[in-house]
């Protein structure tokens, strides 16, 4: 599983490995940082049980950090024998506009107000 909090999609999960030893996922995932918060990308690796699912390892990795346009491969141990390789990168796109709150300003309250209160007249 992978989360950035501060994400407006905050929470994604990678696809289920049965009976692998050395499993590879292979697989990209998108998040959309919110340039006024702090952005952490966590990690958790589980394993897959009937019943309740075990912690394999967590890690935390400050994205905020991370240099623009250039991909870093990094590993770590989750715990005495596994380990984890990703690849990160962080890109900029600054033709989308995104809200990462329900919260409006006061322009949008006035606007909101006034449609709120605007005369409707019918002919």
């Amino acid at each position: 599983m992978l989360r950035v909090r501060s994400s407006p999609n905050a929470k994604q999960r990678t696809t289920t490995k049965g009976d692998d030893v050395n499993p590879r996922w292979n697989e990209t995932f998108k998040f959309y940082l919110n340039p006024e918060k702090k952005n952490i990308l966590e990690l958790v690796m589980m394993d897959k049980d009937v019943g309740l699912d075990d912690t394999v390892g967590r890690e935390e990795i400050d994205i905020d950090g991370l240099p623009v346009k250039k991909k870093l491969m990094k590993k770590f141990f989750l715990n005495k024998t596994t380990s984890l390789k990703i690849s990160l990168l962080v890109t900029s796109d600054e033709t989308r506009e995104l809200r990462f709150s329900y919260d409006i300003c006061d322009e949008e309250k006035n606007l909101v107000w006034e449609e709120k209160h605007q005369e409707i007249r019918m002919r």
